[in-house]
Order: structure tokens, then C-alpha cells, then sequence
């Protein structure tokens, strides 16, 4: 059975796990502590559980046994062969070598995203970054491959008024040449993109998107191998990200998502 729990954000988490519970009930009186950690019994050593996966991580047949082992009293066992893979494939798919080490930071490596609709059965993992965009024009590419990546925070489009207008045109034109220079096939901006703007950049077959959120960025630019660039003027081919094999822009259930693959 689940127990439902007011975060202290007011949230509501159904969970039947006790350091879940541990750690989303904030009580100040000592015995009411006591009496919750007399409640919740089973659960609360979960917490060291990523640290034997990460010790073990080459023998799949000791992390197969102890995850079976975990959640064979929990509301997931129907599913426990597939929470397996996803647990097993999220956390090799974040190790990094690191001074002669390897390295599993799964707090900033790796997000579970809720989508609404479709099954259990339909949950998997991406050996990539997910942000939630579309596309800037409907007739841009849709999927890239091998595809080079700018990653822009300043705008692409032109406030002008009265004699300013066209000077303002003028400069729009001049930061598409500045871009094409490089040979992008997709650029991504903070900020906004003008219709002229989208109207160079879909001549130069280069697919745009826009306001884009700076916590994916970050997660994109260190997966493509991409830098920021703050002045289309200043754009190097050292800032270009090369390292994505596929962009591929799908609709899953009413949302638009781009899911850019690490080669």
C-alpha cells in the first residue's frame, strides 16, 4: 500500500519506501522521530545502494540479484525486469573515467522524465539529452545526424523603428553570413529568433530552435561538446559541438522533444 506524503515544497509523493518517507517528513520533536523511523523499518538503507552498483558495476549478475532482491516486496515486481535494464543502463550510460577512476554522479548526470500517456512498458533510457523544443519553422530538418551544433546566448532578430529599420535588416544578414561560416546544421538560442532570421537560417538548410532553458543548455553543451558563444560575431570553430551522432525532433504524447545522442 502507498502512503501519501505533503513534501515540504506542498507537493504530494506517493511512495512506500522508507527513506522516502525519512526524508520527506520534517518533524522537530525527537519522539516523533523515533516513532517514524519504528514505522518505516524496511527501506531506509537504500541510500548505499548506489555505491555497491558502482563497486560492482562490470557483473550484471550480482546487480541483477540484488536489485531483485530490492524490489521484490515493492509495487514494481511485475515490472522488475525492466526496472533492471533502466537502473543498469542509466548508470553506465553516466560513468566517466575520472584520475584512474570511475566516476557515477546520477543527482546531475541523469533526469527521469514523466510524460503523460502510454505504458509502463514504454519507459527507456536515452544515451543523451532531452530538452522539450521545437522547432522554429515547420519545414526545418527533423532528424541530423552527424549534425554540428551552435550553441548561442544572445538573440537572433531586430528591433528597429522609422530610419533604424533597415540598418537593423542589414545586421540581421551580416549574423547569418557570420554563422554560416561555420557550417552549423543546428543553432539554439536563450533568446529569441525573428522571422528573417528563421527565413536565412531555413535557406542555409540549418534547423533553429529557441528559448531554450539554461539548465538543458548546460546538459547539451557538455554532451555535444559545444560553447556558449554571448556575440554571433565571435563565433569559432572551436565552439561548434561535433560530438552528437543523431538530433531527432519526435512528438510524444502532446509534446514536441529533441533528443540529441552522444556518439
Amino acid at each position: 500500500m502507498l502512503e501519501m506524503l505533503l513534501d515540504p515544497m506542498g507537493g504530494i509523493v506517493l511512495t512506500h519506501n522508507g527513506h522516502a518517507i525519512q526524508r520527506e517528513i520534517e518533524v522537530a520533536h525527537t519522539a516523533a522521530k523515533s516513532l517514524i523511523e519504528l514505522r518505516c523499518k524496511y527501506g531506509t538503507n537504500m541510500i548505499v545502494f548506489p555505491t555497491l552498483l558502482t563497486a560492482t558495476i562490470a557483473s550484471s549478475s550480482w546487480v541483477l540479484g540484488g536489485i531483485e532482491s530490492y524490489i521484490g516486496t515493492k509495487f514494481a515486481f511485475r515490472w522488475w525486469k525492466l526496472m533492471f535494464d533502466l537502473a543498469l543502463s542509466a548508470v553506465r550510460t553516466v560513468v566517466r573515467d575520472q584520475v584512474g577512476r570511475k566516476e557515477v554522479n546520477i543527482k546531475h548526470h541523469t533526469r527521469v522524465e514523466k510524460i503523460p500517456g502510454g505504458e509502463i512498458e514504454d519507459s527507456r533510457v536515452l544515451d543523451g539529452v532531452m530538452p522539450n523544443k521545437d522547432i522554429t519553422h515547420p519545414t526545418m530538418r527533423r532528424r541530423i545526424e552527424n549534425l554540428r551544433i551552435i550553441w548561442l546566448d544572445c538573440v537572433l532578430e531586430y528591433k528597429g523603428a522609422g530610419s533604424q529599420t533597415n540598418i537593423e535588416i542589414r545586421k540581421t544578414g551580416w549574423d547569418y553570413v557570420a554563422i554560416s561560416v561555420v557550417k552549423p546544421d543546428l543553432v539554439s538560442t536563450e533568446k529569441g529568433v525573428s522571422d528573417l532570421a528563421q527565413h536565412y537560417l531555413l535557406k542555409g538548410n540549418v534547423t533553429a530552435l529557441r528559448r531554450a532553458r539554461k539548465t538543458n543548455n548546460n546538459r547539451v553543451t557538455r554532451a555535444v561538446g559545444a560553447t556558449f558563444v554571448n556575440r554571433v560575431g565571435d563565433i569559432n570553430e572551436s565552439d561548434v559541438g561535433t560530438k552528437c551522432g543523431l538530433c531527432e525532433i519526435e512528438k510524444i504524447s502532446d509534446e514536441h522533444d529533441i533528443l540529441p545522442c552522444e556518439t
